[in-house]
C-alpha cells in the first residue's frame, strides 16, 4: 500500500483510491487522478466522444494531472471522454504485486463523465464502463448520450461497488485514518479496499498461468511485464461488456464464472486484514463489499444436503520437500510435497471442499532459519511454504504458537499483517499468503483489537446431493494456545495479550453467526484434554467443542493424530473412531504432512438453517503398507520446483563447516543418563555466560555458573535422534542437536528453585515400584522431552521410587550440599527463563542476561573456538544418575535401533543399560535399564 499526499491541499490518499481536493476555482479546473495504482508520467487527456481533444497534460509524482479550462472549454457539455495514455517511463503502482510496473505506449485507461467535477477518478471499473457503452452504442461513442454514461456507470457501479454513490467519483479519504494507512468502513474505504482486493486477484490469476512465473529468482519480475491489473480491467471489460458477467463464459487465464465472486471476496479478507479495520473487516464478513452472486446460483430449500470435506493439514513446520536437513537427504516419511497429492485426490473425490491449515507453518526445520536469519525474505517475496500452500489455493490457515518464534516484525513481513505494533510497520502490505489468516485470541496490548482477523466468513457455492448450486456462509476461526505469552515472553511481552480460547470462543462465535454464517469451523492450534479448563489452557479443543454455534473442529499442535482409534481413547464423549468431541466433528492430522486430514460433513437443510447431520473423520497418509513394504505416495512435482531455489540455498548453508570430534555425539541415551550431547550444549552455554559476567556483570563474579540442557531428538513419533559421526561437524548437525531458534538466557536463582527445576524436569519419569515383577516403563512417552532439563555444574540423583516432586536427593555444588538460599546463575533459552513449560519460579522476572544471541550460534562458536572435540576435553560427565533401587522386575525404556547404541552409552560411561528386544512396530529397540547399578 502506498500513502500519497498532495502539496498545497489538505489531502490524502491511498493508492487505488480516488482523492477529492478542492481546487481554487472548481469551475475552471479539473483534477484526474488515475486511481488503478499510483499512475506517475503518464499522457492525460481530455476528449469529447467524438474525438476532439479540449486538454492534455501528464500525471506528477503523485499520480495527479490538473487542467486548466481556458477559452470557454468551461461551459462546454459533457460527456467527456478522459484517457490516460502510457509511454515511456511511466509507471504505475500495482496493488497486487506491491511494486511499481512500466505502463508502456499503448496502454489506456478510461472514464467517460457528464460533468468536469473538481476531481475525476480513473480506475477498473472506470475502464469497464467505457468498454460496456461502447457495447451498448456498437462501438460508436460519438453517438452517446449522458443517459447511456449514466447507464453504464450505473450498472458497473451496482454490479461491482455499490458503496459508491458514483464510479468516477471521488471519495474523500483523509484524517488520522489515512495517515495511518487504515481503511474504515466508508465509501472510500470500502472502495478502496475493493480495488485493492481486484488488483491482488489480478496479480494471482496472471501468476497461475504464468510458466516458471513462482519459480523465477523474483516472482515480481516474471509477472510486472504483463501488468495484471491492466489485464483484469481488460478481462472484466469483455466479459462484462456484453452485460452478462454472471452467466458469461469467463474461462479466461484470471478467473471462472463459478468461482469469480468466491476469489474476490477471499481478496477482500486477505486486503481488509492488512489494511482495513475491525468495522470494515466485519462489512467484509457480511458480504456486503462483494459482487453481487452469479445468477445462476440458487437458493437452498428444506431438504437440500450437502457433502462437504474440509482437507486439513497442520504443524508443517517448514516441512515443504521430502528432505531431512539435519542429514541432507531424502526422507520420504514426511514433506507437503506428497500431502499435495492427498490433496489433489481428496479434491477429486470431494468435489465440495475446503482447504485449511492449523498453523505452526513458518517454523520448524533449517529451511525456515534460513529464510528468517540467514538469507531473510525480503517484502515483495513469500516464504517457500507459502509459495507452496499458495500453489495449492488453501482456502484459510490459522496462527500456530511457533509462528511467534521469530519476533512479531518478520511475522508481520511474511503474513501481510497490520499489527499496529511498533517495529512492525515496514510489514504491512508485504507479500503474505494468498489467502486469510485468522487467530481470535491474540490482541494488540495498545489497541486492544484482534493481532489477526478473529475470524472470516467464506462464501462458497457448492454443489447439493440432488445437482443445485447453492450458496453456504463458512465461518471459519482460529485460536493458539494462551501459555505463547510465557514461550515467546521476548517477542511479545507488553506488545500484545492473549486470553482464554474458550473465551475468544464465547466472545466470536456469536459474532460469526450474526453477520450470517451458515455453519463454523473452528481451527484450534490446540490439542484434546478434559484436564479442567483454565484460561491459560494449552490444550483446550474439549471446551470449544461446548461452545454453542460451532460444528466442526480442526486441531493440531499436538503433533498427534484423530481419529484414529487409537489416540484419546479413555476420554469422556470423545469417539476416537468417528471423529467427534462432544458431539462436534474433529480432525487433526499429525505433523509435519504426514498426513492428510478428511472431515466428511452431512450439511442438511431445515428450511431455516444448515446443520451437521452426520460427519465422519479420516487420515489419509502419505505412507502406506502394501503389502509388507511400506510406499510413499508420490510428490507433486510442482512444488519442488517452486521452492528449489530456497532449497538448494538451505542446503548450502547446513552443510557449511563448523569443526571436527572424534567421538559420537547421540541422544540414544539422553533421558536415562549424562550424555556427551547435553554436555556439548551446556558447555557452550556455561562458557558464553562466564565470558559475559566477566565483561558485564562483575557483581555476580563469585556465583556458580550451572546450565541447563534438554535433549530435543529423542524419536518422538518415529522422527529419530540426534546422531553427529566423528569427522567434520557441520551445521546441519548443531542445528540438529539443537532444533530450535531459541535464545541464551541466564537466570538468578536460589537453591530452593533450583531443586524445583530439577524436580519439574524429573516429571518424564514413571514412578517405579521395586517390589513389582512385572515390566514396568520408566519413560512417561507424554511427558515433552524438551522440559527434560539436565543441569550442568551440579550433581544430584533422581529417585523414581518417589512421588513426582520429592524425588531430587544429595543436590550438591563442589561436593557440598546447595542450600535453599544459595545463589547460582544457570544458563538456559528464552523459553524456559520465561516461564516455557511451567517450571516454578521462572516467569522472566529472574533473568539477568537476554542478549538476543541464539543458543544454536552460541554452540557453533564454541566449537569453531575448540576446532576438534575430544572425549577428554568435551565427554560426558556423569553429574547425575538414578537413586541406586534392586527392582524384581524389568524397568524397560525405548531408544535406538543402531546396532553401535549399547557402544555409545558405554562411550558416555552409561553402563547400565542393556538391550532387551526389539519394539513390535520396528521403529526402536526397547532397553532394559538395571537401577541398582
Amino acid at each position: 500500500m502506498r500513502l500519497i499526499s498532495l502539496a498545497g491541499a489538505a489531502c490524502g490518499a491511498l493508492a487505488l483510491t480516488l482523492v477529492a481536493c478542492n481546487s481554487t476555482d472548481s469551475t475552471s479546473s479539473s483534477t484526474v487522478q488515475p486511481s488503478l495504482g499510483l499512475i506517475t508520467g503518464a499522457d492525460v487527456v481530455l476528449k469529447s466522444l467524438d474525438g476532439k481533444v479540449l486538454a492534455t497534460g501528464a500525471t506528477n509524482a503523485q499520480g495527479v494531472v490538473s487542467f486548466e479550462l481556458k477559452n470557454g472549454l468551461q461551459t462546454l457539455q459533457g460527456p467527456f471522454l478522459v484517457e490516460v495514455d502510457g509511454k515511456a517511463g511511466a509507471k504505475y503502482f500495482d496493488e497486487g504485486l506491491n511494486t511499481d510496473v512500466d505502463l508502456p505506449a499503448g496502454e489506456s485507461l478510461h472514464a467517460v463523465v457528464n460533468t468536469l467535477s473538481a476531481s475525476i477518478g480513473v480506475t477498473t471499473l472506470t475502464e469497464v464502463a467505457y468498454n460496456r457503452l461502447l457495447t451498448l452504442k456498437g462501438g460508436k461513442l460519438a453517438t452517446a448520450g449522458a443517459a447511456d454514461v449514466n447507464q453504464a456507470n450505473e450498472e458497473v457501479r451496482a454490479q461491482f461497488a455499490p458503496e459508491l454513490k458514483s464510479i468516477v467519483s471521488a471519495p474523500q479519504i483523509v484524517g488520522s485514518q489515512t495517515a495511518a494507512g487504515t481503511l474504515d468502513d466508508d465509501e472510500g474505504g470500502r472502495y478502496a479496499l475493493k480495488l485493492t482486493a481486484l488488483a491482488k486477484l489480478a496479480a494471482d490469476g496472471v501468476e497461475a498461468n504464468t510458466p516458471d512465473a513462482s519459480s523465477a529468482d523474483d516472482v515480481k519480475a516474471a509477472l510486472k511485464g504483463q501488468r495484471p491489473a491492466l489485464l483484469l480491467a481488460k478481462q472484466l471489460s469483455s466479459d462484462f461488456a456484453t452485460g452478462t458477467l454472471a452467466n458469461s463464459n469467463l474461462n479466461g487465464a484470471l478467473y471462472q464464472a463459478a468461482n469469480f465472486n468466491e476469489k474476490l471476496q477471499d481478496k477482500l479478507s486477505q486486503a481488509v486484514q492488512q489494511l482495513g479495520t475491525d468495522k470494515l473487516a466485519s462489512t467484509v464478513n457480511q458480504h456486503t463489499a462483494a459482487p453481487k452472486p452469479p445468477a445462476n446460483v440458487a437458493s437452498a430449500v428444506a431438504g437440500s444436503q450437502i457433502n462437504l470435506a474440509i482437507l486439513q493439514t497442520t504443524d508443517l513446520h517448514t516441512n515443504v520437500k521430502s528432505y531431512d536437513y539435519y542429514k541432507t537427504v531424502d526422507d520420504t516419511t514426511l514433506g507437503f510435497e506428497r500431502t499435495a497429492t492427498l490433496i489433489d485426490k481428496a479434491r477429486q473425490d470431494n468435489p465440495n471442499s475446503l482447504l485449511v491449515d492449523d498453523g505452526d507453518t513458518i517454523q520448524g526445520t533449517s529451511l525456515s532459519d534460513y529464510q528468517a536469519l540467514v538469507n531473510p525474505v525480503s517484502c515483495n517475496t513469500p516464504l517457500a511454504i507459502h509459495k507452496a500452500m499458495n500453489f495449492m489455493h488453501y482456502d484459510v490457515g490459522n496462527v500456530g504458537n511457533h509462528e511467534f518464534n521469530y519476533g512479531l516484525p518478520f511475522l508481520a513481513q511474511v503474513t501481510g499483517a497490520s499489527m499496529r505494533v511498533p517495529g512492525t510497520e515496514a510489514g504491512k502490505g508485504c507479500e503474505g499468503p494468498k489467502f486469510p489468516l485468522v487467530l481470535a485470541n491474540v490482541f494488540n496490548a495498545a489497541d486492544k483489537r484482534p493481532l489477526f482477523a478473529p475470524y472470516v466468513i467464506l462464501n462458497r457455492t457448492f454443489t447439493t446431493t440432488d445437482g443445485k448450486r447453492v450458496p453456504l456462509k463458512v465461518g471459519v476461526i482460529g485460536f493458539t494456545p494462551p501459555p505463547i505469552m510465557n514461550w515467546d515472553k521476548r517477542n511479545l511481552d507488553g506488545k500484545v495479550f492473549a486470553i482464554g480460547v474458550k473465551e475468544a470462543a464465547e466472545k466470536y462465535v456469536p459474532e460469526i453467526r450474526k453477520a450470517g454464517a451458515d455453519i463454523v469451523v473452528a481451527l484450534s492450534h490446540g490439542g484434546i484434554s478434559d484436564a479442567p479448563y483454565t484460561p491459560d489452557m494449552e490444550n483446550a479443543v474439549y471446551y470449544i467443542s461446548q461452545v454453542p454455534g460451532v460444528d466442526a473442529i480442526v486441531s493440531g499442535h499436538s503433533h498427534s493424530y484423530f481419529p484414529d482409534g487409537v489416540n484419546y481413547a479413555g476420554i469422556k464423549n470423545v469417539d476416537n473412531k468417528k471423529g467427534l468431541v462432544n458431539g462436534v466433528p474433529t480432525v487433526m492430522a499429525g505433523f509435519w504432512g504426514k498426513a492428510l486430514g478428511v472431515l466428511k460433513l452431512n450439511l442438511a437443510y431445515d428450511g431455516k438453517a444448515w446443520k451437521v447431520a452426520d460427519s465422519q473423520g479420516v487420515l489419509q497418509y502419505i505412507n502406506n503398507k502394501v503389502g509388507t513394504q511400506t510406499v510413499a505416495v508420490a510428490a507433486k512435482p510442482e512444488i519442488g520446483k517452486l521452492v528449489d531455489k530456497e532449497h538448494q540455498g538451505t542446503i548450502k548453508y547446513v552443510t557449511g563447516g563448523v569443526g571436527k570430534t572424534e567421538y559420537r555425539i547421540s541422544s540414544f541415551f539422553s533421558q536415562v543418563g549424562p550424555t556427551s550431547a547435553m554436555h556439548l550444549i551446556n558447555l557452550a552455554q556455561t562458557d558464553y555466560v562466564t565470558t559475559y559476567i566477566k565483561a558485564n556483570l562483575p557483581q555476580y563474579a563469585n556465583l556458580p555458573v550451572l546450565s541447563a540442557a534438554a535433549p530435543f531428538k529423542v524419536n518422538f513419533r518415529g522422527t529419530g535422534f540426534t546422531d553427529i559421526l566423528p569427522g567434520d561437524v557441520a551445521i546441519k548437525n548443531v542445528a540438529d542437536l539443537y532444533l530450535y531458534p531459541n535464545t541464551l538466557e541466564a537466570v538468578k536463582i536460589d537453591g530452593a528453585a533450583l531443586k524445583l527445576w530439577l524436580e519439574q524436569a524429573a516429571a518424564q519419569f514413571n514412578q517405579i515400584d521395586p517390589t513389582k515383577t512385572t515390566d514396568q516403563y520408566l519413560i512417561n512417552s507424554t511427558f515433552p522431552s524438551y522440559n527434560f532439563d539436565q543441569i550442568d555444574g551440579v550433581t544430584y540423583e533422581i529417585d523414581v521410587t518417589k512421588p513426582q516432586g520429592s524425588r531430587i536427593v544429595n543436590l550438591a555444588i563442589n561436593g557440598q550440599p546447595v542450600s535453599p538460599t544459595q545463589q547460582v546463575i544457570v544458563a538456559t533459552n528464552n523459553y524456559r527463563a520465561s516461564g516455557g513449560g511451567g517450571f516454578a519460579g521462572l516467569d522472566g522476572s529472574k533473568t539477568i542476561i537476554s542478549g538476543g544471541d541464539a543458543n544454536r550460534d552460541i554452540i557453533v562458536n564454541y566449537i569453531k573456538a575448540q576446532k576438534t572435540l575430544t572425549l577428554a576435553n568435551q565427554g560426558a560427565v556423569q553429574n547425575w544418575r538414578f537413586s541406586k533401587v534392586k527392582t524384581a522386575g524389568n524397568v524397560l525404556f525405548e531408544s535406538s535401533l543402531d546396532a553401535a547404541a549399547v557402544a555409545v552409552a558405554r562411550q558416555d560411561k552409561i553402563n547400565n543399560v542393556f538391550q532387551f528386544a526389539p519394539k513390535a512396530d520396528g521403529t526402536a529397540e526397547i532397553f532394559r535399564i538395571d537401577l541398582g547399578m
